[in-house]
């Protein structure tokens, strides 16, 4: 097989179900949990690209195994990314789409993702959700978010550019601590810097309207 689609009524995958395998492509419609994690498989399924097309998207560990090259792919269904969902994973491209509401604490943390665009659909990112990330270059996130979250990106050393949303209010406890940013535009609509947000770095930080020509 190339590619495999699990359909919406799956509720759980037994153990080395899918042993042995290698897919191109693979579409999850269900919201798997932790019961279809069974013990550790020798030769789990690899899988080149994954897109999730469920609320809450869950991926049994120990049936598959990603590539350090994978991509993922989070359609308009998912509306919450769960606490550790891919925490250590080796992709270096996760993609969201428009309808995410909510990215769980630690949800991406040391992962190989090398840029992220935030949807303006999220308001909620939680506590470390990018951080340890050292690959991670490139931030953007779309107006719409108001709170960014304690340590999101800290540690996360390759970090140079980050566009930050107009709507935002408040930038959390060592949200940019240990980053490699030198320069930031913050946006008129913000009112807390929490305790350490940039230490440890250079950076110059500006508020948007200042030296716009």
């Amino acid at each position: 097989l190339s590619s495999l689609e699990l359909p919406k009524s799956l509720a759980y995958i037994g153990n080395a179900a899918f042993n042995g395998m290698e897919l191109d492509r693979l579409t999850i419609h269900c919201s798997l949990t932790s019961k279809s994690d069974s013990k550790t498989i020798d030769s789990p399924c690899k899988v080149k690209e994954i897109v999730f097309a469920c609320e809450i998207p869950y991926l049994p560990q120990s049936q598959f195994e990603l590539e350090k090259g994978c991509k993922i792919i989070f359609s308009s269904e998912v509306r919450s990314i769960a606490d550790h969902a891919f925490e250590s994973s080796e992709c270096q491209s996760f993609e969201f789409s428009e309808g995410l509401e909510s990215i769980g604490d630690y949800a991406f943390k040391k992962t190989g993702l090398t840029s992220v665009e935030i949807p303006s659909t999220v308001r909620s990112i939680g506590t470390g959700a990018f951080a340890g990330c050292k690959f991670l270059e490139r931030i953007e996130i779309k107006d719409g978010l108001s709170v960014l979250g304690d340590g999101v990106f800290m540690g996360s050393l390759a970090l140079k550019v980050v566009k930050l949303p107009q709507t935002l209010v408040s930038i959390g406890k060592l949200t940019f601590f240990a980053t490699g940013l030198e320069e930031i535009k913050l946006p008129d609509s913000l009112n807390i810097i929490g305790d350490g947000a940039f230490a440890a770095g250079f950076i110059h930080a500006s508020f948007w309207g200042e030296n716009d020509g």
